[in-house]
């Protein structure tokens, strides 16, 4: 720490600030950044502004940073007139930069480095911070992967300026106007960069919606990103991420959950000691481009109920853009694979099977709703039976699983079919046989709305609501309750549930809710549709 190595005359103290409130330095790229320091009293605010010419620095180089105290009906004071007791400044990462006398930062070794002022006038004191990224050399475009997990079908990046660039959207094969989305890896030398990414066209952006975009240093964990329109009419729009000690970087749409992704948590499930024994990977075939489409069964082989008495439930995800579907998803899987009794019994009672991609082909690609033949995947479903010739490719493979599980001695007896739009997550459901008034049934719809609202304490769920509306039956969840006659529910929203840690708890709450409310076992009723 470099402490009080400037000095000013006590007449400057003369009527101090007696409290003080910081205002967040705010990111930005190369150039002037300021961060403020606000504090009033006794009439008199007093403002300290935080000056860091260049944010990004190269290994040897130095720059000066420099304050300036602003106080109404009085002088300003430099930062060379603050006395030594009164400002210290310090590096949090002495490895990437190192902070000298008069406000001298001196850049050493690629990374990201904290800055941390101190400033205290009157016995107060306030902290303010500000980052500096120190880049072995600055990105190109050759560093932006666009055919991986986060892939982004004939889109290109083009180099505009220092780390500043522009991603040019390509469109499906088969229709150019159908435009990919935004994704990108950067897998190597991100460390200490910046990025301002200008979009054309823009973004996703839509009124009522929220998904924004996400980033992310490990693939892992996720950090929402609003961008922001530059030029309505050239429809441009540009995100800005600070830098970073990450090497590498991941950037996708809404809160991205790849294929891959899907497939090392369904590895994972179903080889750890503690979750092994619950889970089976059914493998029912392959996409157009050759990825494996599997569906995750939860269940307690040990459980004291036999396997065709237990409830049976179904539950999909189809439209690739849509990662906080997925999320959800993830989260009822976690759940029901925890040590918490209540998922326990639901291991005991209840069947679970999960598909968390139905279009992997469309997730790597940067599809929105299409798979390869450029076919909607939620406009597939045939309540006539499944149909090679007449349904998109995986369309028909997971028709066939749902229509062999009816046929089995564990047919199904919920289907959730799980997508996004604004707000938070929205339910809408179509009653089975098992809803009703008699005594050999569960209870009406309105209860499973009350229990659900019951267990949904962090409020991220709308109440249940009856699915009115029958019209298309191409999708999934009114195809199988017409094909059928069983309980299927339309599970939208989410839009406005920002992080993955809230979606994750979405989705626990909606099993519970399930668990719960499909009591006791099948054989305690008579539900023939």
């Amino acid at each position: 720490m470099v402490s009080g190595f400037f000095h000013r005359s006590s007449a400057c103290r003369a009527g101090a600030a007696s409290r003080s409130i910081t205002r967040p330095l705010t990111a930005g790229v190369a150039g002037s950044l300021f961060a403020s320091l606000v504090a009033a009293g006794g009439g008199e605010i007093v403002r300290i502004d935080l000056d860091v010419p260049e944010k990004q620095m190269r290994p040897g180089e130095r720059q000066v940073m420099d304050a300036t105290v602003k106080r109404t009906d009085a002088e300003d004071i430099k930062l060379e007139d603050l006395e030594r007791d009164e400002v210290a400044v310090m590096s949090l990462n002495p490895d990437v930069a190192t902070v000298g006398s008069y406000g001298q930062i001196y850049a050493r070794n690629p990374g990201a480095a904290t800055l941390q002022v101190q400033v205290t006038l009157d016995g107060r004191t306030r902290t303010e911070t500000s980052r500096i990224g120190v880049a072995e050399r600055a990105l190109e475009a050759e560093d932006f992967i666009l055919d991986g997990a986060y892939g982004s079908r004939n889109s290109m990046v083009e180099k505009l300026g220092v780390n500043h660039f522009k991603f040019h959207r390509g469109g499906h094969p088969k229709d150019g106007n159908r435009k990919s989305t935004t994704q990108f890896i950067i897998p190597e030398n991100f460390r200490g960069n910046n990025l301002t990414l200008d979009m054309e066209p823009m973004g996703e952006l839509h009124p009522g919606h929220n998904y924004y975009f996400a980033f992310s240093f490990d693939g892992e964990n996720w950090t929402p990103i609003r961008h922001r329109v530059i030029d309505e009419e050239a429809s441009i729009s540009r995100i800005e991420i600070p830098p970073t000690n990450s090497d590498r970087l991941y950037f996708g749409w809404s809160l991205p959950f790849s294929h891959e992704a899907t497939r090392r948590n369904k590895m994972r499930w179903a080889t750890d000691p503690d979750t092994r024994a619950f889970v089976t990977l059914h493998q029912l075939g392959y996409s157009l481009e050759g990825r494996k489409l599997y569906r995750l069964e939860v269940t307690d082989p040990e459980s004291p109920h036999a396997r065709e008495n237990r409830w049976v439930h179904y539950i999909s995800q189809a439209h690739p853009h849509e990662g906080k579907a997925r999320w959800r998803v993830k989260g009822m899987i976690d759940w029901l694979l925890s040590d918490d009794p209540e998922a326990a019994d639901a291991r005991e009672r209840h069947i679970w099977h999960f598909v968390l991609a139905m279009n992997p082909d469309g997730f790597n690609r940067g599809f929105t709703r299409m798979n390869m033949e450029n076919i909607d995947m939620n406009r597939t479903y045939r309540v006539d039976g499944a149909d090679r010739d007449e349904q998109a490719h995986e369309g028909y493979v997971f028709q066939r699983d749902i229509e062999a599980l009816m046929d089995s001695d564990t047919p199904l007896t919920t289907f959730w079919d799980m997508h996004v739009w604004p707000g938070k997550v929205d339910p809408l459901l179509h009653p089975g046989p098992e809803f009703g008034d008699a005594g050999d049934r569960l209870g009406e719809w309105r209860d499973f709305r009350d229990l659900m609202d019951e267990y949904d304490e962090e409020n991220l769920i709308q109440p249940l609501q009856r699915r009115r509306y029958e019209g298309n039956t191409t999708l999934w969840e009114r195809g199988v309750h017409h094909h059928f006659g069983i309980t299927s529910a339309l599970v939208e929203g989410s839009g406005h549930v920002d992080t993955q840690e809230e979606n994750l708890r979405s989705g626990r709450t909606m099993a519970r809710a399930i668990s719960a409310f499909w009591r006791d076992t099948r054989a305690d009723m008579d539900l023939d549709p």
